[in-house]
């Protein structure tokens, strides 16, 4: 079987793009990359510096833009650094905040002031703890945690292979077995099945590195299972009380959008970005912002060891890091409790929001929160602060005097593939594209995907509807009639259209124990106004007909009902991260 080579198509890629942007980018920022591109000196086109264009056009801002980060996250296989460096040069960045973390609070009065003022604000907000609520609340959740890989992450697996810290197991134990029948028989049931014995303890988190860019990783830290449980409800909890304040996350990041839009143009507002934010959360700090009720309620929430990939156990001065089913929402409340404390005692009314560590804020109070933030542990990232000038970025928008200047940073690593997997990779890259840059702007990009495309699907390249996954075929508003395309047939009895695309396809086991999944939906909300778009949603199970051993039919694998022998259904769940691109054909009747 013919393999194919993803990182020889983005070097190819990145050559046609050089030819678009022979009219936007000077000549002798492209004539370097042409020639390490040439040599094929990875290293030189990692360091090829292609300055922001920040007196030039919005046009041409974009493209230097563009051809800086097309290959920002996608790694190559003889790339600057290899995995092992990379992995040594996160931890060694992830030890050094720990290491720089403030011990203790700053003996300042303009801090106390401040932290005074963000206390009441967080007060405010979250109200009084509700431990009812809360237990509502808590989730399994879908990924890996202590003990659980990702494979095994399904909860009929889960269930059976719960960890947690000595105070997470008590609190389960006494708080939420008693009240939750279905869930104590689904526990007793998986580990019956799977590992039969006591809640394994455990006294330390391990960290781990995920990909991010081609020079960085990202470190996160797992929960033990019932850490995961617990902090996933503390987390809904709190993106409760700020919704109820009128901060709603599941609609921030487009409002961080239209505010980074607003800002490169009146330049009147800052939006920031902090470095190791997730890290540089400190005991000290969170208990003088957060209510002392609430304080207690997230320590408990908290394993404070670590783990290195080295053996090695260490004690954290964060208070919590990424894999913390609270984190996120926990840091989105103090950033905005501080940076609107900051404003209050200024004087400053303006736009105030916070999502994650992107921060809006107004110009006037920037110097005042540069001032600080180093004084409570968190850094801003200069590469991604931005004040004076008349580019604004927030949430995935970047802006520049009011122009959308995103560029398309595929993610991914250099691999040997098959035909399909390949198609699914350019189909991905050429939708991306499409959906930053007109077809005319990017038409020598545009002849080599669709050329590689059509070699590998006998000439014809496949066309889907705009809802459809970015690596199925390319998206087109209504269907083309071409010679290039897979024709697209309508049909009267269903009014709708029939077309052939790639589908990625996650392969499924079966499911050992169903009491998990029972009492996981049983728990989702009926009411339409209920569901927010953070509510979690339960993992399906999907039912296929019971297969035959050995080719020959036996009577377990029919059951009767009334006269008639039908085939048992057996549960399968999908197997996450373990997929196959298939073709197939399908029907949508959203073309026009």
């Amino acid at each position: 079987m013919q393999k194919y080579d993803t990182g020889q198509a983005m070097k190819k890629l990145l050559s046609c793009l050089i030819q678009d942007a022979h009219s936007s980018v000077p000549d002798v920022i492209l004539s370097r990359m042409r020639v390490v591109l040439q040599k094929g000196d990875l290293s030189g086109l990692r360091e090829v510096i292609i300055p922001d264009a920040y007196e030039a056009s919005p046009y041409c801002f974009k493209w230097s833009a563009q051809l800086r980060d097309l290959l920002k996250k996608f790694r190559f296989s003889d790339d600057m650094y290899t995995r092992d460096e990379l992995e040594e040069l996160t931890i060694g960045k992830f030890m050094a905040v720990q290491t720089a973390n403030p011990s203790t609070r700053p003996d300042s009065e303009i801090i106390s002031s401040v932290l005074r003022k963000a206390r009441g604000i967080c007060r405010e907000i979250l109200g009084k703890y509700d431990a009812a609520r809360h237990i509502e609340l808590c989730r399994f959740g879908s990924r890996a945690a202590k003990g659980v890989s990702l494979r095994n992450a399904a909860l009929d697996k889960r269930l059976g292979l719960l960890t947690g810290s000595v105070d997470h197991i008590a609190w389960f134990q006494n708080h939420v077995l008693p009240e939750d029948n279905l869930l104590r028989l689904a526990i007793r049931e998986a580990r019956e099945i799977i590992r039969p014995g006591l809640v394994s303890v455990c006294s330390s988190l391990d960290l781990q590195c995920v990909p991010k860019s081609y020079k960085s990783l990202r470190t996160i830290m797992p929960n033990s299972g019932i850490g995961n449980f617990y902090t996933n409800g503390l987390g809904d909890l709190i993106v409760e009380r700020l919704d109820e304040y009128g901060l709603k996350i599941g609609l921030m990041q487009e409002k961080h959008k239209r505010y980074a839009r607003l800002a490169s143009i009146t330049r009147r507002i800052v939006t920031a970005d902090l470095s190791a934010a997730s890290d540089s959360f400190t005991t000290w700090l969170v208990n003088s912002v957060v209510p002392r009720e609430w304080f207690q309620v997230l320590k408990l929430g908290r394993i404070p060891d670590v783990t290195l990939e080295d053996g090695s156990t260490q004690r954290l001065t964060s208070f919590m890091g990424m894999g913390i089913g609270y984190t996120f929402p926990l840091q989105t409340l103090i950033f905005y409790s501080l940076i609107k404390a900051i404003g209050a005692h200024l004087g400053v009314a303006g736009i105030y929001s916070v999502y994650g560590d992107d921060l809006v804020y107004p110009r006037k109070i920037h110097r005042y929160v540069k001032a600080i933030f180093p004084r409570l542990g968190f850094n801003l990232n200069g590469d991604k602060t931005h004040v004076t000038t008349s580019f604004r970025e927030s949430c995935g928008g970047d802006f520049f005097d009011g122009v959308d200047v995103r560029p398309f940073s595929p993610e991914g690593e250099q691999q040997q593939c098959d035909g399909k997997v390949y198609s699914a990779f350019l189909y991905k890259l050429l939708n991306g594209l499409r959906r930053r840059w007109d077809d005319c702007e990017i038409a020598t990009c545009m002849h080599f995907l669709m050329q590689e495309l059509a070699v590998l699907t006998m000439g014809r390249v496949f066309q889907v509807p705009p809802d459809f996954p970015d690596n199925s075929g390319v998206q087109v508003k209504k269907p083309v009639v071409s010679d290039l395309f897979y024709p697209v047939t309508f049909d009267l009895r269903t009014w709708s259209h029939s077309f052939i695309y790639l589908s990625e396809c996650a392969d499924g086991r079966v499911v050992t124990c169903q009491r998990g999944f029972l009492w996981e939906a049983l728990r989702q909300p009926f009411e339409k106004e209920e569901i927010k778009p953070y509510t979690f949603r339960s993992q399906r199970l999907k039912w296929v007909k019971m297969q035959f051993k050995h080719g020959r039919p036996r009577r377990q694998s029919y059951v009767k009902c009334g006269l008639v022998w039908l085939r048992r259904l057996v549960a399968h769940v999908s197997v996450t991260r373990v997929t196959h691109i298939y073709c197939k054909t399908g029907q949508s009747s959203n073309w026009s």
